[in-house]
């Protein structure tokens, strides 16, 4: 087997992996995940592949839109043809607007040659898992389906252009507006673009005259013998998919494919009565017609098909007495048809796009689709922006309830479609008329009238989200939906009513309330209204429906952040809703991932003011885990992880209990051992999983400010859960000052910009009762910058006879020197400690404890200080402008004096805060302590950032403490060489895991290696990065001069030799790299007692290696051999990474020479291994191997439940790769295979 590399760690792995064994990444050898196209398209997922190409889920940051991304490997751009004809292709296809037709957003070539194309992605199931799951469809269901499959059809045919590939496949059924098998038709992959009218092929030549392409279940005869085609094969394809539908077989239907083809050129189709009796005489004409043999005995086109089945679906609605529940099939918006004639009294719905942030056309689009799934008769902009949809209807009454209802839950999916509901829409009743004065309209008229003219109006009066109508139809909406009063005597038309609710009388939403909101307690949102609906709909949403949102308040301090969190606190509390929160600036990130278990534990382990500072000991969370549903594993993984690094870990106490950094070796095994990725997979997986338990008792909102300035790795797991809360009752509220980290665009953004004059002008009034009548002097509202936190500020401390600093910060700063004496100087010292601080540690520098408290709550009324709500034992300043202008009042001299009385406070502390002692030194080290002890602390919290998976974390803090250790070597202290040579290679692995370019190249301009080891480790990261960059000659000099430099006996030179042997091998070299490796087996043996911590995983890596490379050069038996092992040095060392990349290896060889049972043996040896500490992620694998091995050998029933398990598993994670591709296997037949 052909040798490749994983795309993210560069080690070998077969082709066929679908993850990685050494940095379990999905996909490994797909070069494509992960990778950002066309500028703002990120590459996330594989949803499938075939000849033609792959398609992938995407994610496009600029509309905040799931897109389905195509690329093509077919034509790899080397051809210009093959660029011209794919290019003609995809601007011909991205013409095409149709409701049933998934739209082409985007197409191209990127600078690499890929030819790609960006589609709408559409999150249905296809029409084949219906038909395997059903079998046979009722009539009315395959004529309804059959007619929007043949509206798509329509629109393709009339651009010249013949699908070719039309099955039940590429047909995906959605759920819209309420009602069921909304068609989209999928794939133009060999689609045939043809000359206008004389349908000849202009491809170029790409497809050779005679040659058949498609699929030979559903070609025509002429498809399957290469000749011309035109757009009635795709109709004989269509009666293929109706036989199917209606008997759940095909015509001639054979398993061998020949056979079936050459029956379907020489006789006649049977007819689906024949295999299902019931079939109507009308369906069975329409279907053989559509089969006939030659083309020109078929339907002359899509629209003559249609229109016969439409005659037959009114036929069968009459027949069965059913109403039209399930979708109408779209009309052809160009025949005069039913749907295009309407009534002189009708409903009109018009929608005004004015003021979106999205598109217009892809507005139109969403609202054309609603139309025609809904009944509906959709007009483009008649004026501006302002669609109309037009229903007809018999009775009035009737009319404004289904229209209504289309409007309602066309506005419910704008929001989870586009993040905010931003239609705005009126709704009347009256008459319709074309512009002629005709009566009923023409289907292409310009629909005029007094009805048209009032719901226009009433669209553009309307606010985002809002859908108006009349007041005298209260009387036919009023038991069926909440009514509110609206402006100008209208109605506003809310959420629909629970079934058997009485209607109360019209009165204002929470939302509708005044601008200022005040309770009980005089709190105040003041010129917010946007962000408070939006608040109020969210928690709403938890409370009656069960799912919820994430939220993003996005604004500069001062903006109103931190008033809009304490309205929706006090909302959720209100509403039932229990509340979790965390401030996650990074300054409070003694541990990795800190403030998400911050979020956890609070619930977990509830504490009060009168708690002391102690740790939580790890026995008490494992048993709140358990009680709280968790598995023993999944409690060990929350456990583990948590006290990682710290003085509770295992890995932390082989050195001596955590006070002294780890040498380079320890943390690299660390690393090897758990990965990163695989951490923070579990993590977010057990975090997941602690959110559903919760959520299942109540609704939750979850408060995560200051999200921006958190470490990586809590921004990427929050970011990860906060889209699981639409999957449950939870809104997560963020807060940020930034729109432009990437991880965070799953949060819905509410901007807080600053405020315009009349709206400062408003605010300052709203104040003004609060605060003794003050009038606005005009400098000041222009000193403000729009914030109003320096209004508030102002009129709490107004500045007489100055001029008013401008911004809030230069307020502030000239307002503490007017504050009491002993409030300012706690203020100077809190400040040291950072913007959150425990009143414990400040208890030594006050004479009584007393008077510190009686100080803070003296800040608090003064607005300055509060108690930080997730845990009491601490506060923190309310806003960080404050803490900016206060430390920003402290002389450097001041600083240092503080600082050294605040740990001289913590010594004296009966249980002292080391945790914090650790942080506060290594934060403040560049104001105080510099030295060597500032770069000690700092590098412990690196290690610790490390073994924990954060590597990011890690980084920030190995480069200071690096930079920390240079300093005070250039400033003439002593320093260990070999300590900075190690803290170096620390750094570097690091950087180089990260791929970071620069950063390596500034680490090794810090320090130099020392000694032999360190020039080795050296030479082998110098080479890894290399290798990151496909520097691959480069990398084999540097590995060929580093082995002539070093002739020793150190173990450390398999690592280069190892390298040396992978760069040879992928130059086709096998039988030189064996020999190699060979020679590396030999040099671990003699050195196996001697080996470093990092390197004891090398005698099994480098025998797999050695029989990887076998199997590729053909010697199977070789490979075998050495396979097994890898396999038992693995073991031997308890070493599970090892075991498992041994039996994926295995799995890929046992089998074919008869050994399933083997595979099968090796895979439960290692499920019942006591020693080895299996993760979840491993059962996953081992459980998918083993029902390979099962079914291999026949023992269908055991493969199944092999399957179940690890499908189980894999979907309790959010491993979604992996669970949907044990589904697959758990889906196939043995004879599938």
């Amino acid at each position: 087997m052909a040798d490749s590399t994983c795309r993210r760690c560069g080690r070998p792995v077969l082709p066929i992996a679908e993850i990685c064994p050494h940095c379990h990444i999905d996909h490994p050898c797909d070069p494509f995940l992960n990778r950002t196209v066309r500028g703002n398209i990120r590459i996330e997922s594989v949803i499938g592949s075939g000849g033609m190409g792959t398609v992938y889920k995407g994610f496009e940051a600029h509309l905040q839109r799931p897109v389905a991304v195509k690329v093509l490997n077919t034509m790899s751009g080397t051809n210009q043809r093959s660029v011209s004809y794919f290019m003609q292709e995809a601007r011909v296809l991205s013409k095409l607007r149709h409701p049933n037709l998934v739209s082409v957003i985007d197409f191209g070539q990127e600078s690499d040659g890929t030819l790609l194309m960006v589609m709408e992605y559409i999150p249905g199931r296809s029409l084949e898992s219906l038909i395997e799951r059903e079998r046979e469809l009722a009539f009315d269901r395959v004529v309804r389906i059959m007619i929007q499959v043949l509206s798509a059809l329509e629109e393709v045919h009339r651009h010249q252009i013949v699908h070719r590939d039309l099955k039940p496949g590429n047909i995906v059924l959605e759920d819209v507006a309420g009602a069921q098998d909304f068609v989209k038709v999928l794939d133009f992959g060999i689609a045939k673009i043809l000359q206008t009218n004389t349908f000849t092929s202009i491809d170029g030549g790409l497809t050779a005259a005679g040659t058949a392409v498609g699929t030979p279940q559903y070609m025509s005869p002429e498809q399957a013998q290469g000749l011309e085609l035109d757009g009635r094969s795709d109709i004989y394809s269509g009666g293929i998919l109706m036989f199917e539908m209606l008997t759940g077989k095909l015509p001639f239907d054979s398993d061998n494919i020949v056979s079936m083809l050459v029956r379907r050129m020489a006789e006649d189709p049977p007819a689906p009565s024949s295999l299902r009796s019931e079939v109507p005489p009308s369906l069975d004409a329409i279907c053989l017609r559509a089969l006939a043999r030659e083309s020109g005995e078929r339907f002359p086109d899509a629209a003559a098909f249609r229109e016969a089945l439409q005659g037959v679906l009114h036929q069968l609605s009459d027949q069965s007495g059913q109403g039209t529940s399930s979708p109408p099939g779209p009309t052809s918006r160009s025949s005069g048809t039913h749907s295009g004639q309407v009534d002189r009294e009708v409903m009109i719905l018009a929608v005004d796009l004015d003021g979106s942030m999205h598109p217009q056309e892809e507005l139109e689009t969403f609202i054309y689709r609603f139309a025609e799934a809904s009944g509906g008769f959709y007009k483009a902009p008649l004026q501006g922006s302002v669609v109309v949809v037009i229903f007809e209807h018999q009775e009035v009454s009737a009319g404004w309830l289904h229209a209504t209802e289309v409007a309602v839950q066309m506005r419910l999916a704008a929001q989870h479609r586009f993040g905010a509901s931003e239609l705005k829409m009126g709704l009347s009743h009256g008459s319709v008329y074309g512009h002629s004065g005709s009566d009923p309209l023409e289907p292409d008229e310009i629909p005029i009238g007094p009805a048209i003219a009032m719901s226009m109006e009433q669209a553009r009066r309307a606010r985002a989200g809002q859908l108006l109508i009349p007041a005298e139809a209260a009387d036919f909406l009023g038991e069926r939906f909440e009514l509110h009063n609206a402006s100008s005597g209208e109605l506003e038309v809310g959420a629909p009513r629970p079934r058997g609710s009485r209607p109360n009388p019209v009165e204002p939403t929470l939302s509708a309330l005044p601008l200022v909101e005040v309770d009980e307690e005089g709190f105040q949102v003041l010129e917010r209204s946007t962000a408070t609906r939006r608040l109020d709909h969210a928690i709403k949403r938890v409370v009656k429906e069960g799912s919820g949102v994430p939220l993003m308040l996005i604004g500069p301090h001062g903006a109103g952040k931190s008033h809009l969190v304490t309205y929706a606190r006090r909302l959720a509390l209100r509403t039932g809703l229990r509340v979790l929160e965390v401030s996650a600036p990074s300054e409070m990130t003694d541990r990795p991932f800190r403030p998400v278990f911050d979020l956890f534990i609070q619930y977990l382990l509830p504490i009060s003011a009168s708690d002391g500072p102690r740790r939580h000991h790890p026995e008490d969370l494992r048993k709140a885990l358990l009680d709280l549903g968790l598995g023993a594993i999944e409690a060990r993984l929350f456990v583990d992880q948590y006290v990682a690094g710290t003085l509770d870990d295992p890995w932390t106490a082989l050195n001596g209990g955590g006070g002294e950094p780890l040498p380079y070796a320890q943390i690299c095994r660390a690393l090897h051992v758990f990965t990163p990725r695989e951490r923070r997979q579990i993590l977010t997986s057990v975090f997941r999983m602690i959110l559903k338990r919760i959520t299942a008792q109540q609704g939750l909102l979850v408060i995560v400010e200051d999200l921006d300035a958190a470490d990586p790795g809590t921004v990427s797991c929050l970011a990860s859960l906060a889209g699981s809360s639409l999957e449950m009752p939870m809104v997560m509220l963020a807060t940020s000052t930034r729109d432009d980290v990437e991880e965070l665009g799953v949060f819905s953004a509410l901007h807080l910009p600053a405020l315009e004059p009349e709206a400062l002008e408003a605010f300052w009034s709203q104040l003004v009762p609060r605060y003794k009548g003050i009038t606005p002097p005009r400098e000041i509202l222009a000193a403000s910058g729009g914030i109003p936190m320096y209004l508030t500020s102002w009129i709490q401390s107004p500045l007489d006879d100055v001029e008013p600093p401008r911004g809030v910060l230069a307020l502030m700063v000239e307002q503490l020197a007017r504050l009491p004496g002993r409030v300012r100087r706690m203020l100077l010292i809190a400040s040291i400690m950072g913007q959150f601080f425990e009143p414990a540690v400040l208890e030594g520098l006050f004479p009584r404890s007393s008077s510190l408290m009686d100080t803070l709550q003296e800040s608090n009324v003064l607005g300055l200080l509060e108690i930080y709500p997730p845990d009491p034992r601490w506060w923190r300043f309310r806003n960080p402008l404050i803490h900016q202008a206060v430390y920003r009042s402290v002389s450097r001299a001041d600083r240092s004096r503080y600082h050294k009385n605040i740990f001289s406070s913590l010594s004296e502390l009966d249980e002292p805060l080391s945790q914090r002692q650790l942080l506060l030194e290594a934060v403040q080290a560049s104001k105080s302590v510099r030295g060597m002890e500032a770069a000690r602390r700092t590098e412990v919290l690196g290690d610790r950032f490390s073994i924990a998976g954060d590597l990011d974390g890690a980084m920030d803090w190995y480069l200071l403490s690096l930079e920390f250790m240079v300093e005070a070597r250039d400033a003439g202290a002593w320093v260990d060489l070999e300590r900075l040579g190690d803290l170096g290679l620390k750094s570097m692995e690091i950087a180089v895991r990260l791929r970071r370019d620069a950063q390596v190249k500034h680490i090794t301009e810090l320090f130099e290696a020392v000694n032999t080891d360190q020039r080795i480790r050296l030479a082998i990261l110098s080479a890894r990065q290399l290798l990151n960059n496909n520097e691959h000659m480069a990398a084999l000099r540097l590995i060929e001069d580093a082995l002539d430099e070093h002739r020793s006996s150190s173990p450390l030179l398999a690592g280069l030799m190892v390298l040396q042997a992978q760069i040879i091998s992928r130059a086709s070299q096998l039988t030189q790299a064996r020999q190699l490796l060979r020679k590396v087996l030999r040099i671990l043996e003699r050195n196996h007692e001697r080996l470093p911590e990092d390197f004891t995983h090398y005698p099994w890596l480098v025998a797999l290696l050695y029989g990887e490379m076998s199997l590729s050069d053909g010697d199977e038996e070789e490979a075998e051999k050495f396979l097994e092992i890898g396999f038992q040095r693995a073991r031997v060392v308890d070493d599970v990474n090892g075991v498992l990349k041994a039996l994926q290896l295995l799995a890929s060889l046992l089998p074919s020479h008869g050994e399933p049972k083997r595979l099968a043996m090796l895979c439960y040896e290692v499920l019942q291994a006591s020693s080895l500490t299996l993760r979840p992620t491993h059962h996953v694998v081992i459980h998918q191997l083993l029902g390979r091995a099962y079914r291999a050998s026949g023992d269908e029933n055991r493969a199944k439940s092999s399957f179940q398990e690890a499908w189980e598993i894999a979907r309790e994670l959010g491993w979604s790769s992996a669970a949907k591709q044990n589904l697959q296997l758990l889906s196939e037949e043995p004879s599938a295979r």
